[in-house]
């Protein structure tokens, strides 16, 4: 399946003193052969488990990072599928930070989510459901040996937390104690992924 090749052009605007102000990129891969690896259990069922085995490029990806102000900046990924004239994954994020202890993020994506999908439904050509999930994550000192820190995940398609946990740590110069918080939601029937189980 490594039979390819990636184009890819990245550029930055600076500014006089050097900080950067903007990142953009875009790149697509070009495939030489048909894709083969897969978990078919036939030779024939490749083309339901990925339609696009045979297509001769990728996705156009684009990125791009815009600093807002010195501690403040937005990124942005999309995949846009070319044949289907739309877009087929998406992610935004605010992020701020003064320096490595006082962190926010704040990110949101959708695309395909084949995570939740088993093998067989894969195989028979079942089209996966859409993935739209905020995601938002801090690390903040509030004291220079102790740090809270925490992740929000939450689902818009089972309209539920689906993980979250927090934490405190405390630290000195040469040792760390941590207490942390976790909760989730699991997939109990392996042959059903999309079933969830938890809070």
């Amino acid at each position: 399946n490594a039979n390819q090749i990636t184009l890819d052009v990245e550029s930055d605007i600076n500014t006089q003193s050097g900080n950067n102000l903007l990142h953009f990129g875009i790149g697509q891969i070009i495939y030489f052969q048909n894709r083969q690896v897969s978990i078919c259990t036939t030779t024939n069922c490749i083309a339901s488990e990925n339609p696009n085995y045979n297509q001769r490029t990728s996705d156009i990806i684009t990125l791009a990072a815009i600093q807002l102000t010195p501690n403040w900046q937005l990124n942005n990924q999309i995949g846009y599928n070319p044949r289907l004239h739309q877009p087929d994954t998406q992610s935004y994020h605010l992020h701020y930070q003064t320096d490595s202890n006082h962190i926010l993020d704040l990110g949101y994506q959708n695309g395909q989510d084949y995570a939740i999908m088993t093998p067989q439904q894969i195989q028979n050509g079942q089209s996966p459901p859409e993935l739209s999930q905020i995601v938002a994550s801090a690390a903040w000192n509030i004291r220079p040996t102790l740090m809270i820190f925490g992740q929000w995940n939450y689902s818009f398609n089972a309209s539920r937390t689906i993980d979250v946990f927090g934490g405190l740590e405390y630290s000195s110069c040469c040792w760390a104690i941590k207490l942390i918080w976790h909760r989730f939601i699991s997939h109990p029937d392996p042959n059903n992924p999309a079933t969830l189980d938890g809070p």
